[in-house]
């Protein structure tokens, strides 16, 4: 009976943990067919998050990035932030599942960044580590 009270509030914890980390949504705007267009034709710097559902290392990753902090350097250096969301019943997930495929990447979490030459270029996250996101956006021309 104690070791199943136990093993309850260990779980009970484990979960708690988790929820704090909060939803997947980071407030970002989303990366769509005609954003994706527009920054294209418009030659704009742009980063893009992909993230999903039920994908752990999205949430901890993304728990470790200053979004406020990001969103100043984005104003700094005149580059438009994105989030690609997989979720259930998002009308863009075909987009998105395609825009992964056409980046030669395998699924979530994933960073991109677009020059405003067109050059599209994948950041590499650790495990459970973010890019060095300000890097690649200082280095956007």
């Amino acid at each position: 009976m104690f070791k199943s009270i136990i093993i309850g509030l260990v779980i009970l914890t484990v979960m708690g943990i988790f929820w704090r980390m909060g939803s997947l949504a980071t407030g970002l705007p989303p990366w769509t067919p005609q954003v994706k267009q527009e920054a294209l034709s418009g030659h704009k710097k742009v980063f893009v998050h992909f993230t999903g559902e039920g994908c752990m290392s999205c949430k901890v990753q993304w728990s470790k990035v200053d979004l406020v902090a990001l969103k100043q350097l984005a104003a700094k250096t005149n580059t438009l932030l994105y989030e690609a969301n997989l979720v259930p019943g998002n009308a863009n997930n075909t987009f998105i599942t395609q825009e992964l495929s056409r980046l030669n990447l395998g699924g979530v979490p994933a960073y991109i960044t677009l020059s405003s030459k067109g050059e599209w270029v994948v950041l590499e996250p650790t495990l459970y580590s973010p890019p060095d996101i300000s890097k690649a956006l200082l280095g956007l021309k």
